[in-house]
């Protein structure tokens, strides 16, 4: 404690109100060595809005009870709203009775310092939710071409995630992008859930306990199973007293299907998927099932980048596990995920790009901090923001302590509501629907009551009639198809991948072998799990990257068996199925036992490289590759056979590249070798240098660069149709007619 303590002798505390029980101790111990310590806290107890996550804003008024001769300074210009917001929000907030601020005496009156604002409270009345969404989706559009108004400059702010899922179909038809703030759990995307299901379904097909899953699955769009073949399987099902799965697997002639094809094509997935499950490691299971159950298809088809980034996140999160449980398979991740629900663990979906374009849609806690021209917030409903209004005019004896935490609850909420009012500069937008979704006989809804704590004579209502009016055009506009534009304008997501793309050989090849591929692997990124050949390459360049590192470290080779280890030791990092890891591991042990055999007295004369798989010779610098591949002849590099492939010339002379643009590399490539070290034998081709050929290679690569960075994946395609060949996307092109 003393250490820390004499290191941090000055401490600040931004969002003071926010600390918990445990940060508070922690601070105080910290400032506990002096008398009167240096610690500055900045907080705002109306805008304490974490208590579900043990934060207290009592720490405030403990503060001022610890450090007695603290000198409180009070900010009262506001430089953010409008002052018919900031009157607005101080009305509301003084329904609270646990104020801090009124506690200790201080007095809060924010002035706005924002000159010529005239600021705008609206507030709109709607028969159902999705009047209301349209209203949303119609007015931002307006906003934007009759104000000029940034789309960025926009924020719909809501309760639950749930709340926006029509809005955001409205947003994408409307040709208006959108960020959605989620960044939560990625099992709250239904497209996640129907992957999980599907794997449910694999795990145990003809369980009986899994007809209610299976019944789900069979209704997914990938699947194209009909509506009417489902029913009729399921009726079968009850009549014989059998699982669905069974029925599946049975004589499907007496069930008078009106196509048995699909419903036999989909029994045949789900048995070749178990063989799948069966045979791979779960991560390669996992890229393989997507791909061959049509899933991956449908989620491209739906032209919303976020469920690919999601898509994305689950695989990285499979791959981690899979590398820590070798033996990780579908039953065991399923309980995997049950125990993540059950502790009500999230899996964070990962953050596309920090670059936003669109409407910002986030849920209320995640405002905090963040401004924008204009808010709307969205489903204010009595119930959903705040507790239900209270009906009982006599309080009961016994419920006097429910009623204490439930008016906890609502000063809670109620700082929630004022801390999304107060992210608005310029305007406000306050909605509410009388029903949700398309349930009949639903009690109506009652505004939150929120709305009427708010001064009537700051508000300004809406013709919401001229909305509901608008049946036909609403409609349309519902059932149109989506464009691809939905989490935020295409281009711009391109763009801000873009700025962080890193351009090396592999890229640069796929680009000129497929820009479409190009596009789906480097910048969509689509979920894919090593073969064995490159988990086995890689472990063998770990072992001889550590084999010449410590050569050069030590000035003494290292013996054959350490090198040996260190591809066991490289193995252990990939994810591999037990026969396939004994398989590299025999092999690779051979290979590098007799390559050492063979180049030992080569490397014991020659002494340490300069740096990894370099050697030096006077002036001149030999580059050396390292290809676990079946070795190459140098017609084949060069592109002089008859499968014309230049992707090893092009990857050597892109190292060339990169050294000579390293400023402070100070050798001169005089060669470049592909050592091929593979069961096949092994063998050095030396590739010369033709300053020519290296003159078109580098005006290439500039037209390449160009043509990556102003988008020209499609311009550039040719069709997979056209190109009798095999690909992983060969199929996704063909029925998208790209």
């Amino acid at each position: 404690l003393s250490y820390y303590q004499e290191k941090f002798q000055y401490i600040l505390i931004d969002e003071f109100q926010d600390t918990n029980t445990s940060q508070n101790e922690i601070t105080k111990l910290l400032a506990s060595f002096y008398q009167t310590p240096n610690i500055f806290v900045v907080g705002d107890d109306e805008q304490s809005i974490f208590r579900f996550q043990g934060a207290s804003m009592e720490n405030i008024l403990e503060f001022k009870k610890n450090y007695p001769e603290t000198k409180i300074i009070v900010l009262e210009d506001n430089y953010r709203s409008g002052q018919n917001i900031l009157d607005a929000s101080r009305t509301l907030i003084l329904n609270n009775k646990n104020q801090i601020f009124n506690r200790l005496k201080i007095p809060k009156n924010l002035k706005s310092q924002i000159k010529n604002t005239d600021s705008e409270i609206n507030v709109a009345e709607f028969s159902n939710g999705s009047i209301e969404n349209y209203f949303v989706a119609k007015e931002i559009l307006n906003l934007n071409k009759t104000q000029k108004v940034p789309f960025s400059e926009i924020a719909v702010l809501y309760r639950n995630n749930s709340d926006v899922t029509e809005l955001t179909d409205f947003l994408a038809k409307l040709n208006i992008p959108y960020q959605l703030e989620i960044g939560e759990n990625i099992f709250d995307d239904p497209e996640i859930n129907k992957l999980i299901s599907f794997f449910k379904v694999l795990n145990a097909s003809d369980n009986p306990q899994e007809n209610k899953v299976l019944f789900e699955v069979m209704h997914y769009s990938f699947f194209k199973l009909l509506p009417l073949d489902i029913y009729k399987i399921v009726v079968a099902s009850h009549k014989k007293k059998n699982n669905i799965f069974n029925i599946l697997a049975g004589n499907l002639k007496p069930l008078n299907l009106e196509k048995e094809s699909r419903v036999k094509k989909f029994l045949k997935l789900i048995l070749d998927c178990r063989e799948i499950v069966h045979n791979n490691t779960f991560a390669t299971s996992f890229e393989m099932i997507i791909n061959h159950s049509g899933y991956l298809d449908y989620l491209i088809s739906l032209k919303d980048i976020q469920h690919l980034n999601r898509l994305q996140t689950l695989f990285k999160y499979i791959q981690l596990l899979n590398l820590k449980q070798k033996k990780l398979n579908l039953e065991i991740f399923l309980d995997h995920l049950e125990l993540l629900a059950e502790n009500n663990f999230t899996l964070k979906e990962e953050s596309i790009s920090s670059e936003i374009s669109g409407v910002r849609l986030m849920t209320a806690h995640k405002a905090k901090g963040l401004e924008f021209n204009f808010v709307f917030i969205i489903h204010l409903t009595d119930g959903h923001w705040g507790q239900n209004s209270k009906r009982q005019l006599i309080k009961l004896p016994s419920l006097l302590e429910i009623q204490k935490v439930s008016d906890e609850n609502d000063e809670e909420e109620r700082r929630l509501f004022y801390v999304c009012l107060t992210r608005a500069r310029t305007g406000i937008y306050l909605s509410f629907a009388h029903k949700y979704g398309e349930a009949e006989n639903q009690t109506l809804l009652m505004p939150s009551k929120f709305l009427s704590e708010l001064p009537v004579k700051d508000l300004k209502r809406i013709d919401a009639l001229k909305y509901e009016q608008q049946y036909e055009e609403r409609l349309k506009l519902r059932f149109q198809a989506k464009k691809w534009i939905q989490s935020k304008n295409l281009t711009d997501f391109l763009k801000s991948i873009l700025a962080e793309f890193k351009f090396n050989p592999t890229a640069l090849n796929t680009f000129l072998d497929c820009p479409q591929r190009f596009f789906f692997d480097n910048i969509l990124r689509v979920p894919k799990a090593k073969d064995f050949n490159q988990s086995y390459g890689t472990a063998v360049h770990f072992a001889l990257e550590r084999f010449f590192k410590i050569y050069k470290q030590d000035l003494v080779m290292p013996q054959k068996i350490n090198l040996i280890g260190w591809f066991k030791e490289g193995l252990k990092d990939e994810i591999l199925a037990k026969t396939d890891s004994d398989r590299a591991l025999k092999q690779g042990s051979v290979v590098l036992k007799n390559y050492y055999d063979l180049y030992e007295q080569i490397w014991r004369k020659a002494g340490p490289p300069l740096f990894c798989e370099y050697n030096f010779g006077y002036n001149k610098v030999r580059l050396i590759d390292y290809k676990t591949s079946a070795p190459k002849s140098l017609n084949h590099i060069l592109g002089l056979t008859k499968d014309k492939d230049l992707s090893l010339f092009y990857q050597a002379y892109f190292y060339r590249l990169l050294i000579d643009c390293d400023s402070t590399f100070n050798w001169q490539v005089g060669e470049i070798i592909f050592d091929f070290i593979s069961p096949q034998g092994f063998k050095q081709v030396v590739l010369p240098i033709d300053e020519e050929k290296y003159k078109e290679f580098k005006l290439l690569v500039h037209e390449t660069y160009q043509k990556i960075t102003k988008l020209k994946f499609a311009k550039e395609f040719k069709s997979c149709a056209k190109r009798e060949r095999n690909c992983d996307y060969q199929h996704i092109c063909q029925e998208h007619k790209i």
